[in-house]
């Protein structure tokens, strides 16, 4: 007679759990997309601003990304004669690949502009982390005349005044 039960209770788990997988699902089921054939006589649209022109979108590959991003640039003048002059520039570099190659200012007879020159290798995996960075670069102000002179770095503008002409020849 036990038997009989334990194989009643093996026949019965057995059995549910037959149905218990046949059941329908009770979650959100996903969604099966349907494709549906495009209808044959379709009419362009009679306004020219309801079409919409795919080769004109830019995308974000057209340009290229920035690689550097400058938070703040700090002149600073060194007490010595003549007089020497460094910009302190601190930043962040776009992803954990790029390395500042250069800082080069050009001098345009009123204002220095730098350029900064960055690198990052094509055929790396790089982290998506801001990198901070901080730089120092002398400007040649050797012969200067006295006056007030600015210093741009991408969207960072600072200036500095000479009291005085900056060389021996006087």
């Amino acid at each position: 007679m036990k038997k009989i039960y334990r194989l009643f209770i093996i026949l019965s788990i057995f059995l549910t759990m037959g149905l218990i997988a046949c059941a329908p699902s009770t979650g959100d089921a996903i969604p099966i997309p349907v494709f549906e054939e495009p209808a044959e006589n379709v009419e362009e649209p009679a306004d020219d601003a309801d079409a919409f022109d795919l080769e004109n979108v830019p995308s974000a590959r057209d340009s290229e990304p920035q690689l550097v991003y400058v938070d703040s640039a700090e002149v600073i003048i060194l007490e010595s004669f003549p007089v020497q002059v460094q910009v302190a520039l601190s930043g962040t570099l776009s992803d954990g690949c790029i390395s500042l190659e250069s800082v080069t200012p050009r001098f345009d007879g009123e204002s220095f502009v730098l350029e900064l020159n960055a690198d990052r290798p094509s055929d790396m995996m790089c982290t998506a982390v801001l990198t901070p960075f901080e730089e120092v670069v002398s400007l040649e102000v050797d012969g200067l005349k006295a006056g007030t002179y600015t210093v741009q770095v991408q969207d960072q503008n600072t200036s500095f005044t000479l009291e005085m002409d900056n060389s021996f020849d006087g």
